[in-house]
């Protein structure tokens, strides 16, 4: 890959990427509780994957019971 491909590779992906995060900003500005679950999810999704697919289910499941106990010691059941 000579150089001049490798800067057209990186802005086709830049411009990919800016499509991307104006498509979740439009329909964040209309829907804005799901996209932001939805973003949330993925979040969690990516990370507890990290580390392999055999620590996926062990990443989640101290995830959320990390946020299932945060929110019962803000009151909220």
């Amino acid at each position: 890959m000579t150089p001049e491909e490798a800067k057209a590779l990186i802005a086709k992906e830049n411009a990919h990427l800016r499509a991307l995060e104006a498509e979740v900003t439009r329909l964040a500005s209309t829907q804005p509780t799901p996209v932001l679950l939805a973003m949330l999810r993925a979040l969690v999704e990516m990370v507890c994957a990290a580390q392999g697919p055999h620590f996926t289910t062990l990443n989640k499941t101290k995830f959320y019971e990390g946020v299932i106990l945060m929110l019962h010691q803000k009151g909220i059941a």
